[in-house]
């Protein structure tokens, strides 16, 4: 009797054991599963070589100096700054149409600004994509004569001045100096002396 009641044990034991056996294999099975979608998020590109590159602006020249001086003379005489040439004169027979900075002595106009677009701002401008996107915020214009140049006074000296010329260049000019001083043909006059850097693409 006792034999028979030690074999029903076992006969009940033995399933037990086995079930517990089974639940091992069983729990790994998940784990398994979630590892697998971590593999193709390793072998996915970097988000960054998606984006667009920025267009790489080269330099031309940095920290070459001009200067813009009201001519002193009764004659109309036109000096200019021409930033894409590199240049300053005065002359008789100069026409400022290249020239993105003019002064002249002729009633017409006394400060000659021609640009596709230019601004000025008190505060410095590090690079050439800041410079062309204060340019493009415009306001700086001609002002037509001294009397109302000097009323505006529209580029102080520490002031900077943000081109961009006819030719695609970009030119950040800093205003050095700017002078004033009184004029026997005119009640005042202007000099201007510029520390330019010059960008094209």
């Amino acid at each position: 009797m006792a034999a028979t009641v030690f074999g029903g044990l076992a006969t009940l034991i033995g399933p037990l054991s086995k079930d517990d056996d089974d639940k091992p294999s069983a729990s790994s099975s998940p784990s398994q599963v979630t590892a697998q979608p971590s593999q193709p998020a390793s072998t996915a590109p970097a988000p960054s070589s998606d984006a667009p590159q920025q267009p790489a602006y080269q330099e031309v020249y940095s920290g070459r100096m001009f200067k813009l001086r009201t001519p002193r003379s009764s004659d109309c005489l036109t000096s200019f700054v021409d930033f894409d040439g590199a240049k300053a004169a005065t002359g008789e027979d100069i026409t400022p149409d290249e020239a993105e900075l003019a002064l002249q002595r002729c009633f017409e106009f006394g400060l000659w600004i021609n640009a596709t677009s230019a601004s000025v701002t008190p505060t410095p401008v590090s690079s050439a994509e800041e410079c062309l996107e204060l340019a493009h915020q415009g306001g700086l214009v001609s002002v037509s004569g001294y009397p109302e140049l000097k009323k505006e006074d529209p580029i102080k000296r520490g002031n900077t001045v943000c081109f961009e010329t006819d030719a695609g260049m970009i030119v950040r000019a800093v205003a050095e100096e700017v002078r004033w001083t009184p004029d026997r043909h005119h009640d005042w006059v202007v000099d201007y002396t510029f520390k330019a850097t010059a960008w094209q693409m």
